[in-house]
């Protein structure tokens, strides 16, 4: 499956209610932390449906990862790794910084496995108790 980049904003609306849908928490979306420069947003689709997704800001220097989600039946085929691989690849260098919820091991050992180290931010711009990670590139 190929991973698109859009600025189109029905897609982005279909990639905000694929967020609704993945994090039914009521913790949706929104600019947590908005640095000055860009959002980036990435998709996969299979068929008609956006069934994953990546959301980023850049500013020239750093990349925060903001949310990033795969549908159930699509996970475990490194949709997400190759997200991180993507958001490398087009801000190289500068500093990456995201956030991982606690009780999301898969996502945790996603970007473990990329190399990305824990830390603690200023601010916990991602909420309370999340799992703040950094790398390099």
């Amino acid at each position: 499956m190929r991973i698109y980049k859009t600025t189109d904003l029905f897609l982005i609306d279909e990639i905000h209610e694929l967020d609704r849908k993945l994090f039914n928490d009521g913790s949706e979306f929104v600019e947590n932390v908005k640095i000055a420069g860009e959002r980036h947003y990435w998709y996969v689709k299979d068929g008609q449906n956006v069934i994953a997704f990546a959301i980023a800001d850049y500013d020239g220097e750093i990349v925060i990862g903001q949310r990033s989600g795969v549908l159930k039946p699509y996970r475990g085929n490194g949709l997400q790794k190759r997200f991180i691989k993507r958001r490398h690849n087009l801000f190289s260098p500068s500093t990456h910084i995201t956030y991982v919820h606690p009780q999301n091991p898969a996502s945790l050992n996603s970007f473990i496995s990329m190399a990305y180290k824990a830390y603690w931010p200023d601010y916990p711009w991602g909420g309370d108790g999340m799992v703040y990670l950094t790398k390099t590139v």
